[in-house]
């Protein structure tokens, strides 16, 4: 018997690649359409040296040649890709994505989002952050087209990253901005990409139990100090810095990010990590992620 197709969109990117990587280790029943714009490149043939993993070449800003190509296809991971002064872009990325979805009778979409203030107030507020409020616009736009349709809906709402935080000179600048806008007693909710590809695997696997849910995601929950305490105590060295008015520069070069990250100050995100840790006892902490997934090693 056929495996059942799974379309990942962003295949070669954090979230598509841990999604990937999620299955494989579950042992999930699929057969896995690793989406690219060039399979020759390195990523792209790595991932084509996977189990159950086909390499397909495609542009999801016209999808249509690929369902077509690849029918029947049963699930559709879905991210979207913030280009920053491009207030549309993702949207342009999913709707042509979800369309094509309902019009093949895809049966599960998985979309990737970002929490907005916790479970109901992610619902009602886009927020004032150009980016979180095109993916609450892609999700209305995914609730409306799926309606009446074989086409069922996960979305996950991860919040700030762990994987921002890398070796080098970029990781240096989420730490600065982080305690540039937030106070000494402020909290910052993370999640690593490793279990936004948990989840994602568990509502393919499980679809009668995440179809039509929303579920904001968040491993941990730290103040900068507390952060810093755990980075040195897992690597053995202070997290990585950099001068504070380099992160001012990027945030006013940046204006979203600025924004973004005095909404966390302001209003910040609400996920409910006790309960996802009920629901996924293996939910990475800061500390379980420096460990285990990030690329720190420790000294």
């Amino acid at each position: 018997m056929a495996l059942r197709k799974l379309l990942i969109i962003g295949a070669t990117g954090k979230q598509g690649g841990a999604v990937i990587d999620a299955l494989i280790a579950s042992s999930a029943p699929f057969e896995i359409l690793a989406l690219t714009r060039n399979t020759s490149s390195p990523s792209a043939q790595k991932l084509a040296c996977r189990p159950n993993v086909k390499v397909i070449q495609g542009d999801s800003l016209d999808p249509a040649p690929i369902f077509e190509a690849h029918k029947p296809i049963h699930g559709v991971f879905l991210v979207t890709s913030f280009e920053p002064g491009k207030e549309n872009a993702e949207e342009a990325q999913a709707r042509p994505v979800i369309d094509q979805a309902v019009a093949n009778k895809v049966e599960h979409l998985v979309f990737t989002s970002v929490d907005r203030g916790g479970p109901g107030v992610s619902e009602n507020d886009p927020t004032n952050i150009v980016h979180f409020a095109t993916k609450h616009r892609i999700e209305e736009y995914l609730k409306d087209k799926t309606a009446d349709s074989k086409t069922q809906w996960t979305i996950l709402r991860p919040v700030a990253f762990m994987d921002n935080l890398v070796p080098g000179f970029q990781g240096k600048f989420f730490p600065v901005m982080w305690g540039s806008k937030l106070r000494d007693d402020q909290t910052l909710q993370l999640i690593s990409v490793h279990d936004i590809g948990v989840f994602a695997s568990k509502a393919f696997q499980n679809p009668q139990e995440y179809k039509g849910r929303a579920i904001s995601l968040a491993g941990d929950d730290l103040t900068l100090a507390q952060a810093k305490k755990v980075f040195k105590e897992a690597i053995g060295y202070n997290m990585p810095s950099t001068f504070q008015f380099m992160g001012s520069l990027l945030m006013y070069m940046v204006k979203d990010l600025g924004v973004m990250f005095q909404w966390f100050a302001d209003v910040g995100y609400g996920a409910d990590v006790k309960s996802l840790r009920t629901e996924e006892p293996k939910l990475q902490d800061f500390g379980t992620w420096l460990k285990e997934t990030s690329d720190f090693r420790k000294q």
